[in-house]
């Protein structure tokens, strides 16, 4: 047994075993490739070290790989001499020059030309660039595809004699180069012309030109005397003569050039496409804020007027004590938009104190609160504001207040008796109220009613039924319709009762905060009730009678945002036939 058990052990260990070993050989195929890649430079250097030992060269210049047979610059020009630079300079025998330098003297060396320098091909020109960089030797080359392999060939030129002192080779399979760095140019065939000699002889075909063509960004359709050849980068073999090209790329724009093409020769071009723009000028009130386009900071402050390439940007207008703004704008190409944003303050805060308290405070003839004897309001918007304070007994007290961004404004009101009563409106439709009620209780309400048989001592009633109800709400008085409706099944040969009601009464209210307020009231109800027998033959009721009598509630109310409000409330019906208790759930609109 014990046997059994060390073998098991074993085996499992030797499975987990081989699984790690096949989980890091899974994870670390790609950077396997990339240390070979990086392995063939590192002979390529300790080549160039051991021949140039000795010869006097020590400030070295890294520049100009190009790809052989385009002689353009693609990804993998950079790769190559970033790495090859640092390979060279941790060797602590060489002095690099910066890149930066290197750029600036290709620039110069390229003036008069209709594209950038093409190579160091020339001694004179090789012996020029060394002068122009100070440098003792260029390290350059170039690369090309061979089969399924990338060809690296590396040459140091000595600037002095302009002579070649060193090459080398190296192979890497394209599998191991990043997909990034392998951006070769597409290659094209023309079909070539046909030329025939002065005494008419027998026709030849025209010997083609090359002409290497990229853009930057690449990636640009080539129209060739408007034919569609391919995409850039390329390489075109091209019949001779002056040749209309044409560069077209999404979201910019279009791009023409004449080029003379010759027989046998190579003519390269790259073309510096341009983005589509459009024009915006934006303006904010008030002035002076700070503008971000898709993200980034603006110079100076609004109005501003920027050049922008076609496409959508969210535009973010920022300014002390103003609340932020984002906008979308849409740039379209060679448009003029003029954008003009208007910037919202930040509220403020509003201290009331009043003598004597307690006391009712409004605010632009809305009831915002009580003073006892301090009432503090935040959230204010910023501005103008009347504030009026309102005590039985007592004169109306008025202030008009400006209410800035962040700042506090405080009110201290003493209040003065007066002997005059004034009269309550009582306009049936107003949203006034006396001044202890405030506007947002008289309102229009629609309740979902659930009725349940009474309580003891007030009655029987259907169990159970659903109702809905409307009631109107005015200076205290209170009017409401309702119906219900039940199928009971407690009641014999009864298919369906229903009840319709109007109800008049009134309610007071005590306010529990600014948007809460508690309800107490009674009054009387009109109602009749309609009783359909089962398996009856007509659609009237089979009896009715009146079910009149009084009730009595008790309620919240509250209200929300945007002129709506919430009201529950439990009321109980009795001295009827049939009594109930009922609980409503409804909203209410409190301006109308």
């Amino acid at each position: 047994m014990h046997s059994e058990a060390k073998k098991a052990n074993m085996k499992n260990s030797l499975s987990r075993q081989i699984l790690v070993v096949l989980f890091l050989l899974l994870s670390c195929g790609y950077g396997y490739s990339q240390l070979l890649f990086d392995s063939k430079k590192d002979d390529l250097i300790e080549s160039f070290v051991e021949q140039t030992t000795g010869k006097g060269i020590r400030k070295i210049a890294v520049v100009d790989f190009k790809e052989g047979r385009s002689q353009q610059r693609l990804p993998l020009s950079n790769t190559l001499e970033d790495d090859l630079t640092i390979k060279i300079q941790n060797k602590s025998k060489f002095t690099l020059i910066e890149r930066d330098k290197n750029e600036a003297a290709l620039k110069e060396l390229s003036r008069g030309l209709n594209s950038a320098y093409e190579g160091f091909d020339n001694p004179d020109k090789r012996k020029q660039f060394g002068r122009l960089v100070q440098a003792d030797a260029i390290f350059t080359g170039t690369y090309r595809e061979e089969g399924d392999n990338i060809v690296v060939n590396a040459k140091l030129i000595n600037c002095e004699t302009g002579v070649r002192i060193w090459s080398d080779t190296i192979s890497v399979p394209r599998a191991e180069i990043s997909a990034e760095d392998l951006q070769l140019p597409n290659y094209y065939q023309e079909r070539p012309g046909i030329s025939r000699d002065e005494s008419g002889g027998n026709p030849a075909v025209k010997r083609t030109g090359t002409l290497s063509l990229n853009s930057k960004p690449s990636g640009a359709n080539i129209y060739l005397d408007s034919e569609f050849v391919g995409k850039t980068p390329a390489v075109i073999q091209a019949n001779p003569g002056r040749r209309n090209v044409t560069l077209l790329k999404d979201s910019y724009e279009d791009y023409f050039r004449n080029i003379e093409v010759q027989s046998d020769k190579t003519i390269t071009h790259i073309a510096e496409l341009n983005k589509k723009t459009g024009f915006l000028r934006l303006e904010t009130n008030p002035s002076d804020a700070e503008i971000f386009i898709g993200g980034v900071r603006q110079k100076g402050l609004s109005p501003v007027s920027v050049t922008l390439p076609v496409g959508s940007y969210i535009v973010k207008v920022r300014k002390e004590n103003y609340i932020d703004n984002e906008e979308t704008v849409t740039i379209r190409y060679k448009t003029d938009l003029n954008k003009n944003i208007k910037l919202t303050e930040k509220p403020g805060s509003l201290l009331v104190t009043v003598d004597p308290a307690p006391a009712d405070i409004r605010m632009d003839g809305d009831y915002i609160g009580t003073a006892n004897p301090m009432y503090t309001r935040k959230e204010i918007p910023a501005g103008e504001h009347k504030i009026t304070i309102v005590k039985d007994g007592y004169e109306d007290f008025t202030e008009y207040v400006t209410v800035h961004a962040d700042k506090g404004e405080t009110i201290s009101a003493v209040l003065r008796k007066t002997d005059v009563v004034k009269p309550q409106e009582q306009t049936y439709f107003s949203s006034s109220a006396p001044s202890a009620l405030p506007s947002w209780l008289n309102f229009i309400a629609f309740d979902l009613d659930y009725i349940l048989p009474a309580p003891a001592g007030f009655g029987d009633y259907i169990p159970n039924a659903l109702g809905l109800d409307c009631e109107l709400n005015f200076n205290y008085i209170r009017v409401g319709f309702l119906y219900w409706e039940n199928k009971p099944q407690n009641l014999a040969g009864v298919d369906k009762v229903s009840g319709l009601s109007m109800e008049l009464g009134a309610n007071y209210y005590l306010m529990l905060s600014d948007r809460t307020a508690l309800s107490i009231g009674g009054g009387g109800k009109l109602e009749g009730v309609r009783i359909y027998a089962k398996q009856s033959a007509s659609s009237d009721p089979d009896a009715t009678f009146g079910n009149n009598g009084g009730y009595l509630s008790a309620g919240l109310l509250g209200r929300f945002e945007k002129d709506l409000g919430w009201k529950v409330s439990y009321c109980v019906y009795f001295g009827s036939r049939f009594g109930a208790q009922v609980f409503k759930f409804g909203l209410f609109t409190y301006h109308f």
